[in-house]
């Protein structure tokens, strides 16, 4: 088999928070590979597994990560504007950060693709620098690059797009001397698995038992459950659908922020300037109660800034329910809470964690008949020791193993995660190099295309029924064929294909014909289609010139023939459908499973490319239907199917 060109494998964790990047020669992975842990800061260099996400744009100039003055506000939590509004929950598109985020965006004139651009033109600059100070320039120059960057699992697939847009703007695939930059993307929690089984060396679990992956970061909780196939090869296969939420650590800050409103006057606070409240939070909250608290049930203080208490002491006093008061008591310049008020921050969050990992342990055990072996807390927010009190509390009794593995590697696992992705992608095989793969994936919704076939009254509805002229006979219309069903396992390695034909009695439009993937949410999808199954993207075909396809006359008129195969592959985390036509692989598209762009609007880019479907002609796309009329009217002009059809 022929040797893999050899790269520069990147892996980028561009976080809600923090962000980080780790590199690799695709050659020696098995022996080195770093993390940049060197970053400029406004004292000289500063050493972190990671650095903050957040750039400040000033005078002209971009200052970004720990370079930036505390007296200054930095603009943070722009990679969360990658989300539409109504795919944030409630929480978090209210939230004070985001609305502060999207107000600084608004006023710099940007876009949030634009900022998220921006920070990953100064993190990939100085990564690039990094490796040039390791190991030269002439020799990273001269290498290809092949860059992973993480998102989260729970993302649509627009949001996707935008970080590529973003990482294009960047300068990322930029021409180099060294040849072109291949770009991927990877999910963050599929990144964080490969990581914590290269730090076990594959022997994680024994073969054939599960392990919970739950990576809760800044703005998101990840949880995904594997099985392990093979510790020799380090092969693992998802057992069940992954799972996420919107409930991380920007969701306790919210929740805190709010808290210390009730429980300091509003007339202290006010002395406070912007920078002072963010720098007290910083120190006393995101570096200090946040990481530290771990459920004891003690006094817990908080030392307030000088310039809002002048000898005043505010305690919530401990009643007999042991449950604190909002009204505060003043004492001297230190806040003491008591349990039972720091839990009142953390516990929303924390419910909404572990309901996604008990959903995890009670999928697990449905389908392979056995719990969890182990859970592995990763993530900024995955080292809380109060995360860990309370998953700990909820396994107690099962044989179910709670791991956090050191700050260190737990921190970084995101990114390091990236880096054997793309040693992955990159298939390098020699050397008798070992590294993780994730040989299958759990389906999180049914993929297929719309049909038509002969009419058969025990199976189909008469509603369906249509005679078609090309065939002479009465058919089915709207069936669906199913390629994959929500549940089942694919394979990295696995490809379907099937051959298919379409009847038409003109020339297509540019030669093309286009054909609808469908997908539904179901867990038993349906036979035809129905309200529960929506459009999902175009597969187009270019086809051979009219006058050249087999033909055949009827009473009617004259045919023609167009046969095609369509294939189905998985490609890493994605799925790839391509059409062949006379032996020619035509433009593959690629579905972000369970995730795609939303009815109306592919509806509406189905009405312009095909010039608006005859029911709706006079109507303009916004006002003609709803969104299911639109996509009806589509499937009725571009109907297609197996083995006997017409258009």
């Amino acid at each position: 088999m022929e040797r893999p060109r050899p790269y520069r494998l990147i892996g980028i964790d561009l976080g809600t928070t923090f962000s980080g990047a780790a590199w690799a020669w695709s050659e020696r992975i098995k022996d080195k590979h770093e993390l940049v842990m060197k970053w400029e800061g406004l004292q000289g260099q500063r050493t972190s597994a990671k650095v903050p996400t957040q750039i400040l744009y000033k005078d002209g100039e971009i200052r970004w990560g720990f370079n930036i003055p505390p007296d200054e506000k930095p603009l943070r939590f722009f990679k969360l504007l990658l989300l539409e509004k109504q795919d944030m929950k409630k929480e978090v598109r209210e939230s004070h950060y985001v609305k502060e985020a999207e107000e600084m965006i608004r006023k710099l004139n940007k876009t949030p693709v634009d900022v998220v651009a921006d920070y990953l033109k100064m993190l990939w600059e100085h990564t690039k620098q990094e490796m040039i100070n390791s190991e030269g320039r002439h020799q990273v120059e001269g290498q290809p690059f092949l860059v992973v960057i993480t998102f989260p699992a729970i993302w649509p697939y627009y949001a996707q797009d935008r970080m590529k847009q973003a990482a294009t703007a960047a300068g990322i695939l930029d021409r180099r001397h060294g040849g072109m930059t291949r770009l991927e993307l990877c999910p963050e929690p599929e990144a964080a698995a490969l990581a914590v089984m290269d730090d076990s060396k594959g022997h994680l679990v024994d073969e054939g038992e599960a392990f919970v992956v739950c990576d809760v970061g800044g703005g998101t909780a990840d949880l995904i459950t594997y099985q392990m196939e093979d510790t020799t090869e380090w092969r693992i296969a998802e057992c069940v659908s992954g799972d996420g939420e919107l409930c991380a650590g920007v969701a306790l800050d919210e929740i805190f922020r709010r808290k210390i409103l009730e429980w300091v006057p509003e007339k202290k606070l006010k002395r406070l300037t912007d920078t002072q409240r963010s720098q007290w939070l910083e120190d006393y909250w995101e570096l200090g109660l946040k990481r530290s608290f771990n459920g004891d049930d003690k006094e817990w203080e908080l030392l307030l800034p000088i310039q809002a208490m002048v000898n005043t002491r505010i305690k919530l006093p401990r009643l007999k329910n042991g449950f604190g008061s909002a009204t505060p008591r003043i004492h001297s310049n230190t806040l003491v809470l008591w349990r039972s008020d720091v839990v009142t921050v953390f516990d929303p969050v924390i419910e909404q964690i572990l309901h996604l990992i008990k959903k995890q342990i009670e999928q697990t055990y449905k389908k392979i008949r056995r719990l969890p072996k182990a859970i592995l807390l990763v993530g900024g927010f995955g080292q809380s020791p109060y995360l860990l009190r309370r998953v700990q509390d909820l396994v107690r009794g099962r044989d179910i193993e709670i791991r956090q593995p050191t700050e260190h590697l737990a921190w970084s696992a995101i990114c390091r995660g990236a880096l054997q992705r793309a040693s992955i992608l990159n298939d390098y095989g020699g050397g008798g190099i070992m590294r993780a793969n994730i040989a299958s994936r759990v389906s999180r919704l049914s993929y297929g295309i719309v049909i038509q076939e002969p009419f058969d009254e025990n199976r189909h509805m008469e509603q369906d029924r249509r005679y078609q002229h090309a065939l002479d006979i009465d058919c089915a219309m709207n069936q669906m064929q199913w390629y994959l069903r929500k549940g089942e396992d694919i394979s990295d390695k696995e490809s379907l294909r099937f051959p298919w034909k379409r009847v038409i009695g003109a020339a297509p439009r540019k030669n093309q014909i286009t054909i609808l993937l469908m997908k539904c949410a179901d867990d038993d999808p349906p036979t035809r289609c129905d309200d529960s199954v929506q459009h999902e993207c175009n597969i187009t075909c270019t086809v051979r010139s009219f006058e050249d396809l087999p033909s055949y006359n009827n009473e009617e008129g004259e045919w023609r023939e167009i046969y095609f195969d369509l294939e189905m592959k998985v490609n890493g985390p994605q799925l790839e459908f391509t059409a062949y036509h006379d032996g020619r692989r035509q433009i593959s598209v690629r579905v972000n499973p369970p995730f795609g762009m939303r009815t109306q609007e592919r509806a509406v880019e189905l009405w312009r490319e095909n010039g608006g479907p005859s029911e709706l002609s006079s109507q303009s796309p916004s006002a003609a239907a709803s969104d299911r009329q639109l996509v009806e009217a589509v499937k009725r002009r571009l109907n297609f199917g197996k083995a006997r059809e017409s258009s």
